[in-house]
């Protein structure tokens, strides 16, 4: 979770700088971001809150919250031509995508289930199933 307040930070501090040398332009930027993504709640078969023999219908899984939010940051570099007609840009950007299942409520765990196999269920007891994907 350090990363998002980095980025956050490195947000107010965004500037861009230009240098002049052989008379052309270069501009020099850096850039980040963070969205924060709303999901719909977890209704899986696979997936319950409680381990009640009771079936609830859509309720078993209520209390469970998914998240996502994805952050990135970036730095770029621009050189124009000498009459500013044409210019041109690359960059790098480092991109972090995570996602996460977990209950909001307590006691802090779900169920997953794992197999059936006859009259017998099987769940897992998780806290927390998250993915996390890097890129640049």
């Amino acid at each position: 979770m350090r990363l998002p307040l980095l980025c956050l930070v490195l947000i107010f501090l965004i500037s861009s700088l230009s240098v002049k040398a052989q008379n052309r332009i270069k501009f020099i930027g850096i850039e980040s971001g963070a969205n924060f993504i709303q999901c719909k709640p977890v209704n899986k078969s696979y997936i319950r809150g409680d381990n009640s023999t009771v079936y609830y219908g859509d309720g078993m899984s209520q209390s469970i919250k998914s998240e996502m939010y994805k952050i990135h940051l970036g730095a770029t570099i621009e050189v124009r031509s000498l009459n500013d007609k044409f210019g041109f840009i690359t960059g790098l950007r480092f991109t972090q995508l995570s996602t996460s299942i977990s209950k909001n409520t307590s006691p802090d765990y779900f169920f997953f289930l794992y197999q059936q196999t006859g009259t017998t269920t099987e769940y897992f007891r998780v806290r927390k199933i998250q993915q996390t994907s890097t890129y640049t």
